[in-house]
Formats: structure tokens, sequence, C-alpha cells
């Protein structure tokens, strides 16, 4: 993980697939639920399923953490559509060394992620989202 603790199977597909079936059937039901964790969460299992596909991150620690974070600022990116909220909230909370040159990183991916989100919720429902706001304007 980001901080040092390794809990085999916690940023995994099953647990991928769980959590965003878990939270579609939530938040379709109207349940009231913040879906902001479990959208860092899911961003977190993409990134690391994503670099095991690549002997670079597969096999550098650092890179995989580096991958991790930038999942989780893109997580907080499309939960709240502010990129740069997404980039601090990593740099304050996930990241104990965070390159400079990363942080641009982290800010161009969620830029490009939030019209991506914009899209896909305006697609399936008529009501006004901040994400689909965002598409919009």
């Amino acid at each position: 993980m980001v901080l040092g603790f390794v809990i085999h199977g916690y940023l995994g597909g099953r647990v991928l697939f769980t959590k965003s079936v878990g939270l579609a059937l939530s938040v379709a039901s109207g349940l009231s639920l913040g879906k902001e964790g479990p959208f860092v969460h899911i961003a977190s299992c993409i990134g690391n399923i994503i670099s095991r596909f690549f002997s670079k991150y597969e096999n550098n620690e650092a890179k995989r953490r580096e991958i991790l974070s930038a999942a989780c600022a893109a997580g907080v990116a499309v939960a709240f559509g502010a990129p740069i909220g997404g980039t601090l909230f990593s740099l304050e909370e996930v990241s104990y060394f965070f390159p400079p040159k990363a942080s641009n990183r982290f800010v161009c991916q969620s830029i490009l992620l939030i019209p991506i989100a914009g899209y896909v919720e305006k697609v399936g429902t008529k009501e006004k989202t901040i994400a689909a706001a965002q598409v919009d304007s």
C-alpha cells in the first residue's frame, strides 16, 4: 500500500468488482451515503491492477506508490469535480514523499478525467451533477 501497510487482496479485481457493484446498487436504491470514499478506493484498485501489466511499475515499489497516489487524486477529482483538490488530497493524506514532477501529472490526469466522468453521469440521468455541470460550461 501507500504508507507501508500491505493487505493482500485489498486493491485487487474482486474488491474492485464488489465495491463497484455495491456502490452502484446503494446509490441507485436511494441510500444516503457518500460516494467519495468508494471512488477513491475504486480508482486505487484500477491503478493497482493496471500497474501490474507493466514491469516498470510492478517491480518498483516507489513507482507503484506514485501510481496509487495519482489514482487517489483522480478518485477525489472525479467525485468532487476538483482536479486541484484531488492533487492536494493526495499530497496531504496519501503520499509521504511527493516528487514535484508528479504534481503536474496528477493535475493533468485529474483535469482529463472530469469531462469523462461528466459524460458518463450525464448519459444515464437527466439530473445536473457536479461533474456534468463541468462538461456543459
